[in-house]
Formats: C-alpha cells, structure tokens, sequence
C-alpha cells in the first residue's frame, strides 16, 4: 500500500538525476552523476520534492497523495487467509522523515529510507480464514494505525532508449518495514456478533506483533 507513494518519489528524483537537459518542474534539481554526490544530492532533493508531491501535480498527472487514496487492495497472506480492503484511505504521509535516498547508476539500484511517526489506514474490509491460531471472517469498516514506523523500499531500474528519449523502467521492487505499535479494529465481525468480535479486536491488539506478521 506505501509503495504507490516511494515509488513515485524514486521515479521523481531517478528522473532528476538522469534528466540532463530534460525540462523538469521547479521544484526539481537536477543532480550531476556524480557517485560521489549522488545519493547525497537525491536525498535532499528527495526531501523538498515529496511535500510537493503529497499535494499532487497536475503537469506530472500526480493526484493528491494526503491521503492516499486506494480502490482496492488485495492482501496476499497464504491459502489460510484471504484479505480484500476497497475503498482505501491512508492518512499521516504529511509527517515524515527522508533518512537516505541511495541511487546507484552502476549497479542500477535504488533505496530509500522513510520514517511516518503514525500512518493511519480507512477502509472497507473483507476477511476470511484464520490468523494465527484463530477463525476469523467478516466484512465492515476496517481502522488500522501504524506507530513509529520505519519503511525500506528498494527497487532495481533499467534505462531504455525510444528514440532519442531515455525512459526510467522499475523491476523487481520490494517494501519492507518495522512498527513501534500496530492497532486494529475490524467491525462487524462474524456477522455482527458482538461478543465474538471485541474478542477478536482484543486477540489482535493484544497479539499484534504476530498479527502484522502474520
């Protein structure tokens, strides 16, 4: 779900580096190809680029990102588990921290480090399997927070000529991240049972290390 937003920064500021005489937006810099330079240069540019970003672009055809808004979204968690959230809202993106924007020409490679204090996730949810130990089916108002999180997206790039055009292409990209503290609150649960579903919420709050991992 985070990576629609590091990944638009990585192609905002990859496009800088590589841009040469390109026509860029003001708020972009160029950077020099230089390795010595480089991911320092990316990573300040990453810094003053993504609050523009978050407020979308309509030249780049960025729409606003706070919140970021998805139609749907698809957990893959094993056979034993089947996850759907649609019409998705992620709030927080506004508080974060760049700590390190690595790009390597050479090896064609990008990382980028971010911290957000507390991204908040709205959604609706559809939810049938067993998590843990535990049965668990439902659908309804979902409402998850991440605390203190610290995301690592790293992603490798091609640069193909069209023509007399170069074009940044991302493959094999990967998110990973840890949290301080997770909550969940899943509503309506076991079709409105009540009983069954607090015990549930509290099963998932008192477990939610295993639950995120899980």
């Amino acid at each position: 779900m985070f990576q629609k937003l590091t990944l638009l920064l990585c192609i905002a500021v990859t496009v800088a580096t590589l841009a040469g005489a390109a026509k860029l937006p003001s708020y972009i810099t160029a950077c020099k190809r230089d390795p010595a330079t480089l991911s320092d240069c990316a990573t300040k540019e990453a810094r003053k680029v993504l609050p523009v970003l978050l407020n979308g672009d309509k030249s780049l055809k960025i729409p606003k990102l706070n919140p970021l808004r998805l139609p749907e979204v698809k957990i893959d968690a094993g056979d034993n588990l089947k996850i759907k959230l649609s019409d998705v809202s992620i709030f927080g993106f506004e508080d974060h921290t760049i700590d390190k924007l690595d790009i390597d020409l050479n090896k064609q490679h990008i990382q980028l480090k971010v911290r957000f204090p507390r991204l908040n996730l709205q959604s609706k949810y559809e939810v049938n399997g067993q998590i843990l130990v535990l049965p668990i089916r439902g659908s309804g108002p979902a409402n998850i927070t991440f605390v203190g999180g610290q995301y690592t997206y790293n992603t490798d790039f091609t640069i193909e000529k069209r023509g007399s055009d170069e074009h940044i292409q991302l493959t094999g990209s990967k998110l990973d991240y840890t949290t301080q503290r997770s909550y969940f609150q899943l509503d309506n649960l076991f079709d409105g049972d009540k009983v069954l579903g607090d015990q549930m919420n509290k099963f998932l709050d008192e477990n939610w290390r295993d639950v995120e991992k899980d």
